[in-house]
């Protein structure tokens, strides 16, 4: 009976160290496929956030093409990227301005 146990208790001990072995590869397996975050900023004019959309979908734009030129065309997917932060400010009248940071990955 108490054989039984130590058993069952290494088991899980196994069994937990395994999952934790899982769980520290995983951001090895992201940086594998993921590369440095890249910035793209643009501005767009318009009423209504018509400006704040263009100036976004300019800026997800510029990000692609950059991911494109320095990593390759496998990483200028922006619908991939990983970790992305937008930042969106108004500026002059009509005038928005929008900036995105995002890892490009594959």
């Amino acid at each position: 009976m108490v054989k039984l146990a130590k058993i069952s208790t290494l088991a899980a001990v196994g069994a937990l160290a395994l999952s934790a072995g899982m769980t520290v590869s995983a951001p090895d397996a992201e940086a594998a496929v993921c590369k440095a975050p890249l910035r793209g900023t643009a501005t767009g004019q318009g009423l209504f956030g018509k400006g704040t959309a263009e100036a976004r979908r300019l800026a997800r734009y510029e990000w692609e093409s950059r991911a494109s030129i320095i990593y390759g065309d496998s990483f200028g997917n922006f619908a991939k990227a990983r970790r992305v932060f937008w930042d969106c400010k108004k500026g002059a009248i009509l005038q928005a301005r929008c900036t995105v940071v995002a890892r490009p990955c594959r």
